[in-house]
């Protein structure tokens, strides 16, 4: 079975699943990020809501804010993998073995052991993607 047809550039090969896979989820998480933070800054205004999280309202608008920028990092990054660049792919990578690495941190923080299990499952699921045969061929840089 053959991979999709998407819009290479001359000399490399058509991406492959695994790495539009792994960009759509970063995209995807990009774009939920943008909508959290944006019902963030309006939870703002809501008492109740600021309450809720513990922080005063101009701390849950700096939260919202940079929220929103890590979304549109997220956007950038998974365009930027969708084009090939190996240079982001190792960035993604080593912020993802950086997560790997915090996942004990984070448990003993939040007490939140299964979650830290599922997100690391799919991260090494993540890492799978991107460094298989075809996706190397596909980041591999041309001349």
């Amino acid at each position: 079975m053959s991979e999709p047809s998407t819009a290479a550039s001359p000399g490399r090969p058509n991406r492959p699943f695994s790495v539009t896979l792994v960009t759509f989820l970063i995209g995807l998480a990009g774009v939920l990020q943008i909508v959290v933070g944006v019902l963030a800054l309006f939870a703002a205004s809501d008492t109740r809501a600021v309450l809720e999280e513990g922080l005063t309202p101009d701390a849950l608008r700096v939260v919202a804010l940079v929220g929103i920028l890590y979304g549109l990092v997220l956007l950038l990054v998974a365009s930027l993998l969708s084009r090939g660049s190996n240079a982001m792919r190792i960035i993604v990578t080593l912020l993802l073995i950086l997560r790997i690495v915090l996942a004990p941190f984070v448990v003993t923080s939040t007490g939140r052991l299964s979650g830290e299990i599922v997100g690391v499952i799919f991260i090494v699921i993540a890492l799978a993607l991107l460094w298989n045969s075809k996706a190397s061929a596909f980041f591999k840089p041309r001349s």
